[in-house]
């Protein structure tokens, strides 16, 4: 089970296009971005283009970051969300998704069916 890690206000803008399958995404804010340690499992998840200025908006999965580094290796199209070319200046922002909220409503629903047999 990978481990999600999260940071608060991380965002900026790509300065190349991935085109719709590439796995490596560039951007000067990703240096403010944790490394991720593989041994560990963490991962982290960005949206591409979050206000949909160019269409969908795009969740991305990143399997591998070191720190300081203005590029990153991502899985695309995640959490059901398609993978497209994003035009250099999209946006970005690490943030909550879905998932997350998903996850929590899991683990709370997990608790109190625990303490209902207690």
């Amino acid at each position: 089970m990978s481990y999600r890690r999260r940071t608060n206000g991380a965002s900026g803008t790509l300065t190349a296009d991935p085109g719709a399958t590439g796995t490596t995404l560039n951007s000067a804010g990703f240096a403010s971005l944790p490394a991720l340690n593989i041994f560990l499992d963490e991962v982290m998840v960005l949206t591409l283009d979050p206000l949909e200025t160019a269409g969908e908006l795009e969740i991305v999965l990143i399997t591998s970051h070191t720190a300081s580094a203005t590029s990153l290796t991502v899985a695309r199209g995640w959490e059901g969300t398609t993978g497209r070319a994003h035009a250099i200046g999209v946006a970005w922002a690490q943030g909550a998704t879905k998932e997350d909220f998903d996850a929590i409503e899991r683990r709370h629903r997990a608790h109190v069916v625990a303490n209902l047999y207690r």
